[in-house]
């Protein structure tokens, strides 16, 4: 009697019937019977989809990376080897804030006015160190189009062209977030 096709009850009973009872043959085949196994083509297709999604494999998890093994990581996706890389096209002033001279800057201004906002008075607040004449149109107007030509301008990094703001004064300000900038264009 072909047992396939039959639900898994009817099976036991079939088998209790012709006097078989459960050896550990049938424990196997029906092991076999409930799921299917994968095909080595499926594997792979899984394991590259893993790859892909960055799953960290069974096997692998709780397990610690050496820093070795993290700054060969880190290096793999650094500049045109990341996968948003545009071909370099950061804008310049985001470079330019980032440079060592510009958190001096900002250091000698919030120094120079004691870290008080120099509009309200206040103190004890998080506060911004604001470009009285905007850093997007000291750029644009001196031509800067990258850092080394920045460290050169002597007036970007005028500590007179800064003044402490706390958040909501700097929000006020005609060119915050440069809203100055749109108006010119």
């Amino acid at each position: 009697m072909a047992l396939r096709g039959l639900k898994f009850q009817e099976r036991q009973n079939s088998r209790k019937l012709n006097g078989a009872g459960f050896s550990r043959p049938l424990i196997l085949e029906v092991a076999m019977e409930r799921g299917q196994r994968h095909t080595p083509e499926t594997k792979k297709k899984l394991s590259e989809s893993a790859k892909r999604r960055k799953v960290i494999p069974p096997s692998r998890k709780g397990c610690r990376t050496s820093e070795d093994t993290k700054k060969k990581l880190s290096l793999a996706n650094i500049g045109e080897k990341h996968w948003m890389w545009k071909g370099g096209i950061s804008k310049i002033d985001k470079r330019c804030r980032r440079m060592s001279e510009y958190i001096q800057w900002r250091s000698l201004v919030f120094e120079r006015d004691n870290w008080t906002c120099q509009t309200c008075r206040i103190r004890g607040v998080y506060v911004t160190a604001h470009h009285i004449i905007g850093f997007s149109k000291i750029i644009r107007e001196n031509d800067i189009s990258d850092v080394l030509a920045a460290r050169k301008c002597k007036e970007l990094w005028n500590i007179d062209n800064g003044v402490t703001l706390c958040e909501d004064c700097h929000s006020l300000t005609d060119n915050y977030k440069g809203r100055g900038v749109r108006k010119e264009i």
